[in-house]
Formats: C-alpha cells, sequence, structure tokens
C-alpha cells in the first residue's frame, strides 16, 4: 500500500461499462472491493482496434493512468484485445508491467489470469445437441477471430462434430463480433440460403444468438420448430428474452469476485502468478426444443392422485440454469410441505379461497423486486406446466384452470400497479433529466455548464465526482479541476489552482480518505477533439448514466468551448481591424512612395538608353569636329577628310535624332499614365461603330500579318464617356497581342466580346496566340515590363491600359490565361 493512502487503490480496465457481460463484471468488481475496502477506479475504453475513429477516441482514457498512483490492475482481456491479437495487447501492457495484475478471460503469461473453459464449454453444447437431439447438420456464429475466447469455442465446436464424424463446411462458419446489432450484417449469406437443410445455428455468445433469433422469425422462421438456435454465456437478457436460449452458463460473478482477491492476494505478497481455468455448465433451455419432447410432457403422467404431489420432487428436476439465481428455488424447497399442503387444499377444495395463491402472493409482495417477480412468475409456469403434465380427472383440471387465472390476474395487477408507480416515480426523475439535459445542451457559458452537471448529479445522488479539463488545446498539458465535489463537499477550484499531470487522473488531496469509493472515469471529446475527462462515483444507476452523461458532456463542452473561442477571436480581430486601420494610412503612403520609385527606376532605365546614345554621339562630334579645326589651322585637312568628316556628322546627327525621337516618344507614353491627364470631356458615342474605326485604322497591319478580328457587340451601345479613351485602351491591346501574342503567328485571330449589364459593361478580349507563363501573367500592368526588351519596347502599353480604365473610366481589367492558349483580358466599366 502507498504511503499516502490508508487503503489498497485499483484500476479495471474494460471495453464500455454497457452489456449484460460488462455489467456484471465491472460491479461484481465494484462490490468485491467495496467488501475488502479497496478504492476501485474504472477506466471503460473499448477494442483497442475499433474500426472507427469516433469509437477508437473513448481509448483516450488510458492515457490517464499512472502505475505508480495504484496498487494493482484487472484487465477484461477478452474484451479490449477483441480486434488485436495477443502480441499487440502484451505491447499495450507492457508499461504496466512492474504492476500487479489479473486479466480476465485470456491466460496472456505475462500476469495471473482467470479464464472459462471455452472449448469444453461449447464442446459440452454441441455433445447435446448431437446425442440428445440426434441433429447433424449446423451452420455456426463465431465472435471475432482475434478475441481468444471466440477462438476457443469455435475449436471446441470443431472438435465435438470431428468426435462425431460430423462434417462443418466453412461456408457454414460466420464470423461476426459478439454485438446483437452487427448479426443482420453477418448472416445475410445464410438468409439467401434454403435453411431446410440445417438443424441448428450455435452461436458464440448470447446477444449473438438473440439477434439471430430476431433476423430468423423476421424471415418468417419459426424457432425452435424450423431451426434451433443456441447461445453462450446465460446471460441476464436470456432471462427476459420471450424465448429462454439454451446456453452455457459463465460464472461472471464468481471471475468477478476472485479477480479481486487474487489481486489483492498478489499485492500482499500471499501468492505468485497465477492461473485460474473455471468449468462450465450446460443451461438447457427452450430454443434447443428440450421443452417440447414427449418425455418431458409425459413425465409425471402415470400419478393420478392428487395426495401424491411431490413439490421437492418437481423442484428437484428443475433444469439446470431455468434460473439464473437461486433465491426462489431455495425459498420453495424451504416451505416446501406448507406450500404443497396449501396447493392440495386449493385442488381439492370446492371453495373460491386460493391459500396457495394468497401464500404467493406475499411472497411477492414481501420481496417487491422486479428479479424476483420474474423469476417467482417463472416458477409458478413450471409448477402448472408439470400439474397439468400429471392430472387428468376433469375436476382437478377444472381446479388447476381456476388456480391459473388467479395467477394470471396477481401478476397482473401486480405489474400494473409496479407500472403505476414506476411510471410516476420515472416520469418525475426524467422530466429532471429532461430539464437539466437541456440546460446542459444550452449553456453558454462554463460557470453555468458547471452548475448544471453538479445538478444532474445531485438529481442521481452521486455525491463525488470531478471535472477535469485541459489547462490548453494541446493533449501534453496539464490538466485543472474546473469543479466538482468530495462526499458531498463543494471543492472551491477558484480559491486553490488544482492543476496536476494529465497522466493522474486526480489529485490526491481532493480524493476522500475515509470513504472507500468506486470511480468511473469517463474521456470527455468531440469530434476527435480531447477536453479532459469525467471521474464519478458508482452509485445505484443504470450504467447507461454514465455513457450518457460521457457523450452530453462532452456535446455541451464542445459548445460552450467552441462558442468562446469565436467570442475571443472575433475580440482579436475587432483589435488587430484596429491596428490594421492606423497602420493603413502608413502602408498607403509606403505603397505610393514605393510605386513612385519602381516608376522613377523604370523610367530612369528607359530613357538613359536613348540619352546615353545621344552623349555618346555629341561627344563623337565634338571629338571629330576639333580634329577636324587642328587640320584645318594646320593646313593639313585633304579632301578626304573632310568627306570623311561629313560622312560621320550625317550619320551622328541621325543617331541623335532617332534616339530624341524616342525619348520624346516615351516620355510622352508616360505622361499618359497620369490619372490626372485629361484626354477630352465626355460625350456620347456609338461604342460599335468607335470600335469599328479603330480596326480600319489598323486593317493594313492587322491584313500584312493575316490576323482578323471578331466583333461582338450589340449595334445600339451608347455610352457617355471619353471615346479617345476607349481609342487608347483598344490601340494598346490590339498592339500588344501583334507585337507580343500573334508575333509568330501568319494567321491569328483576336475576339471582342461585349455585354451589357444593368450598372456596367463587361468586355471580354482574347487572342488565340502564343501566352505567357503565370509569372509574367502576373506582373503584365507593372510599369515598364515586357519581354522585348532591347528592341525598342518600353512595357508601357497595358500600364497605360490598366490606369486609363481603373482612374478614367473608374473599371477594372483582369488578365488570364487562355484555354487551351493566348490571352484573355476581361473589362469592366460602370456606366
Amino acid at each position: 500500500m502507498r504511503k499516502d493512502r490508508s487503503r489498497y487503490r485499483i484500476a479495471f480496465f474494460t471495453s464500455q461499462l454497457e452489456g449484460d457481460y460488462n455489467v456484471r463484471l465491472w460491479k461484481g468488481i465494484h462490490w468485491e472491493s467495496q467488501k475488502n475496502n479497496i478504492d476501485l477506479v474504472i477506466y471503460p475504453g473499448h477494442a483497442l482496434k475499433a474500426e472507427s475513429e469516433e469509437v477508437s477516441s473513448y481509448n483516450g482514457i488510458y492515457d490517464f493512468f499512472d502505475p505508480k498512483k495504484f496498487d494493482g490492475l484487472i484487465l477484461s482481456s477478452g474484451t479490449l484485445m477483441d480486434t488485436v491479437g495477443e502480441e499487440s495487447y502484451v505491447k499495450f501492457l507492457k508499461k504496466y508491467r512492474n504492476l500487479p495484475m489479473v486479466s480476465i478471460a485470456a491466460d496472456l503469461g505475462i500476469c495471473s489470469s482467470i479464464t472459462i473453459d471455452n472449448f469444453s464449454g461449447m464442446k459440452l453444447m454441441a455433445d447435446h445437441l448431437i446425442h440428445y437431439h440426434g441433429y447433424k447438420k449446423f451452420a455456426y456464429l463465431s465472435g471475432t477471430i482475434h478475441n481468444p475466447e471466440s477462438v476457443d469455442r469455435l475449436r471446441g465446436f470443431r472438435e465435438a462434430l470431428a468426435q462425431n464424424n460430423i462434417p462443418l463446411e466453412e461456408e457454414n462458419i460466420f464470423y461476426g463480433a459478439f454485438q446483437q446489432q452487427l448479426v443482420k450484417e453477418v448472416l445475410t449469406p445464410l438468409l439467401s440460403r434454403n435453411l431446410s437443410d440445417l438443424d441448428a445455428l450455435v452461436c458464440a455468445n448470447d446477444d449473438m444468438a438473440m439477434g439471430a433469433i430476431d433476423l430468423l422469425e423476421s424471415q418468417g422462421y419459426s424457432i425452435p420448430e424450423d431451426i434451433v438456435v443456441t447461445g453462450f454465456d446465460n446471460s441476464r437478457l436470456n432471462s427476459s428474452y420471450p424465448l429462454s436460449i439454451t446456453s452455457i452458463d459463465q460464472p461472471v460473478g464468481e471471475i468477478a469476485k476472485e479477480s479481486v482477491q487474487l489481486l489483492l492476494a498478489m499485492i500482499e505478497g500471499k501468492t505468485e502468478r497465477k492461473h485460474i481455468n473455471k468449468k462450465l455448465d450446460l443451461v438447457i433451455k427452450e430454443s434447443c426444443r428440450c421443452f417440447t419432447f414427449p418425455e418431458f410432457k409425459m413425465l409425471f403422467r402415470s400419478r393420478t392422485n392428487i395426495r401424491e404431489i411431490n413439490l421437492k420432487l418437481i423442484i428437484e428436476e428443475i433444469p439446470k440454469g431455468l434460473f439464473s439465481d437461486s433465491i426462489i428455488i431455495d425459498l420453495f424447497m424451504k416451505d416446501q410441505e406448507k406450500l404443497e399442503e396449501l396447493l392440495i387444499k386449493d385442488l381439492e377444495s370446492e371453495t373460491s379461497e386460493f391459500f396457495f395463491v394468497k401464500k404467493i402472493r406475499d411472497y411477492l409482495y414481501q420481496n417487491n423486486s422486479q428479479f424476483f417477480f420474474i423469476n417467482l412468475r417463472k416458477m409458478i409456469m413450471y409448477i402448472q406446466g408439470k400439474l397439468n403434465s400429471i392430472f387428468s380427472d376433469a375436476s382437478i383440471v377444472s381446479n388447476l384452470n381456476i388456480l391459473n387465472y388467479q395467477f394470471v390476474i396477481l401478476f397482473d395487477n401486480y405489474e400494473k400497479r409496479n407500472q403505476t408507480l414506476g411510471r410516476f416515480y420515472t416520469n418525475m426523475w426524467s422530466s429532471s433529466m429532461r430539464e437539466s439535459h437541456q440546460e446542459l445542451l444550452t449553456s453558454k457559458d462554463l460557470p453555468t455548464l458547471y452548475e448544471v452537471i453538479d445538478k444532474l448529479f445531485h438529481i442521481n445522488s452521486i455525491n463525488t465526482y470531478y471535472l477535469m479539463l485541459y489547462k490548453s488545446r494541446t493533449l501534453t498539458s496539464e490538466l485543472q479541476l474546473k469543479y466538482g465535489r468530495s462526499d458531498g463537499v463543494y471543492i472551491d477550484c477558484k480559491e486553490e489552482d488544482y492543476s496536476f499531470p494529465s497522466e493522474n487522473f486526480i489529485p490526491e488531496e481532493l480524493l476522500p480518505d475515509k470513504k472507500r469509493t468506486t470511480l468511473v472515469l469517463l474521456p470527455l471529446f468531440s469530434f476527435n477533439r480531447y477536453f479532459g475527462h469525467l471521474a464519478a462515483e458508482v452509485g445505484g444507476l443504470d450504467s447507461s448514466f454514465y455513457e450518457d452523461m460521457q457523450m452530453n458532456i462532452s456535446s455541451a463542452l464542445m459548445s460552450v468551448l467552441s462558442l468562446r473561442e469565436r467570442v475571443e477571436a472575433e475580440e482579436k480581430l475587432q483589435q488587430s481591424l484596429l491596428e490594421l486601420k492606423e497602420t493603413q494610412g502608413l502602408l498607403i503612403e509606403s505603397e505610393k512612395l514605393s510605386a513612385l520609385g519602381n516608376l522613377v527606376a523604370g523610367l530612369s532605365h528607359e530613357v538613359n538608353t536613348p540619352l546615353g546614345v545621344l552623349m555618346t554621339a555629341i561627344s563623337h562630334l565634338q571629338t571629330i569636329t576639333e580634329n577636324l579645326y587642328d587640320d584645318f589651322k594646320g593646313n593639313k585637312l585633304s579632301k578626304n577628310d573632310l568627306e570623311s568628316y561629313f560622312s560621320s556628322t550625317l550619320s551622328s546627327f541621325n543617331l541623335i535624332n532617332k534616339n530624341l525621337d524616342t525619348a520624346i516618344n516615351l516620355i510622352n507614353r508616360f505622361k499618359m499614365i497620369s490619372s490626372n491627364h485629361d484626354m477630352e470631356r465626355k460625350r456620347e458615342f456609338n461604342l460599335s461603330d468607335h470600335l469599328k474605326k479603330i480596326i480600319n485604322s489598323m486593317s493594313g497591319e492587322l491584313e500584312l500579318n493575316n490576323h482578323t478580328i471578331i466583333l461582338d457587340i450589340p449595334k445600339m451601345v451608347i455610352l457617355n464617356s471619353f471615346p479617345g479613351v476607349f481609342t487608347q485602351i483598344f490601340l494598346n491591346l490590339i498592339s500588344n497581342s501583334m507585337l507580343h501574342g500573334l508575333n509568330d503567328s501568319q494567321s491569328g485571330t483576336i475576339d471582342i466580346h461585349l455585354s451589357c449589364k444593368e450598372s456596367e459593361i463587361v468586355i471580354i478580349y482574347k487572342d488565340n496566340g502564343k501566352g505567357c507563363s503565370i509569372e509574367e501573367l502576373n506582373l503584365l500592368f507593372n510599369p515598364f515590363y515586357t519581354t522585348l526588351r532591347g528592341t525598342g519596347h518600353s512595357g508601357l502599353g497595358l500600364t497605360i491600359v490598366y490606369n486609363l480604365i481603373r482612374n478614367k473610366l473608374s473599371g477594372r481589367i483582369e488578365g488570364r490565361l487562355g484555354d487551351p492558349d493566348g490571352l484573355i483580358f476581361e473589362i469592366h466599366i460602370p456606366i
């Protein structure tokens, strides 16, 4: 025992809390821990290799387990390793090897274990079906291929059939998952066949047997008349199922009890590693046709004397497993003589006293529980069936019928009473739960959510619980206790910061020391986002309560935290917008300066070329003129020198004129970029006619290169705008297409399409030229960008187009690559 604790603390790893086997197991471990004053913490995950992410997310609960905080560990290995092999499962347990462990349903070779003899149990079932009933044609519904219990049960069934020379075809073996709801999918191939060639469907557990019976009956088959169905485990659900299922009794309660006792012995050093293998018994019920056999019906037919009724003999011949608990049998055996006397008195009497019925009524109301009621009714029905088989005398049979009718009235009244009371209390509880769940799912903030959770636990008399959330969204971060109670005492999380490493399921100082507790840990997550976990004490509630709480609290946390994160994000956005507005002016000025710098740099680069040539030519003129003058003064000037001078001078003047024109044109085109350049006044003009004039002005150059312009513009588009601006735009666009896109083509096409909308005109201009790269597309409208650098092109054409459309026409232009080639310009101009 750890020094900081006054009791041992053990953990139980299981797959889910629900399901008959799981419930019996964890409740049995809970009761035995309580009996031995041991603290218990239940970790309900799922099968280690779940088929869906949502299901596998439950296994995050094992991240909250620190072996140093516990004295021992019990494992529901049969359910945990349902979908993984033993090797993977043992690897999972490696970090717990120094802790005393008991494995249930699987002998792993690394720790103590308690198993059941699944092999012999299923062999016992097969022998009964083969030797007592004479069945030879079987189908088998197995569990998963990785589950060790499933494997042993199938092996036992195969062995029994092989010893009797009965074949089992592989097509008659179906693999399920020990779950009733999955049976339909698994048995679909079987339903497509004629089942008249089968005697029995043997199932590896009762859940699957019930699912198979429901499925077969929905298809029109009668069980067991058309086909026999058997199960395994003898679950409690079997007792309340309309057709009692022949099964193999698995002593889950004993296993749970012995697992705690074995672990305690290991903790105290009283025993080493140990393996216990429990034998199983056959439980004969209706689904194998045993109770329809003639020999059963005629068992007491020879006896007719009413005084020879022997309740002890009748009770002793009850088929084993008819009752899941011996309390009814013990009660009837104890009062056997008195009950016989009252029964005989009723059957002989001509009055309507019904002494036997009154005695049974006393039993019923003294032991006011549904479980006792079910078993008592089953006992009376069994005795009635026996008596009906014994007597044939008309007067006795008449009294038996009257007696039977009185029992029908008794049981019906009891059920109605219980249903009325049950509905009253259930309605009160359900109403409170519905209101609280609605409050839970509509909580807007964490403090409100915590209060509603507290209310839910109070309604269900849970006095100890702890709600722990991650301090951040990082799963490796610390956990923090946000709300809780310890033995009814509220924990003030505002006054003290209860933070602790995530692998510690709860701060040690908060756990009740005086009171022994069983806690169940529930992972809180939604859509693969983990919030933390909830630890709550185990009370007398149904296991579904805890899983419902887990799902509802997780959903509520997701809603509240998402809302909070959204509000925080909006606040940050508002702050960012304020900061953005403060810096927007600076950014705009900075961008203007940057753009101006680029323009100046581009202009300087372009103008420097012709100016450089001009300076070189002038310098050359100056040099040859000075040389000529020196020759003239020295009387050295010849005719050839003079002719050479004139030739150089004329060449220099031509070069000067040409580069001077280039510089002037460049500056004039640059001036056209200015948004303040007032080219003309607005006036009305026909856009179609205007564009035709522009195209006609370029017809010579177009015809020379065999290029075609297709104009698709409505004839009556009248604009009140600047016709000169449109001239500049389309002259530049057409020139750009011929110079860059169609320069290698002798038969290019330019399409100009216009459509009118309510507030704008849209012009689609495209050519079928060679287009450009994505990088070049992003630079099309930049000043001085050209792919024909060094050939006399300035790279201002599309810049002019962009500025005229944007600044003069208040429109916009976008460029994109054509499909499959060429360039497309989309122009939007408001009207």
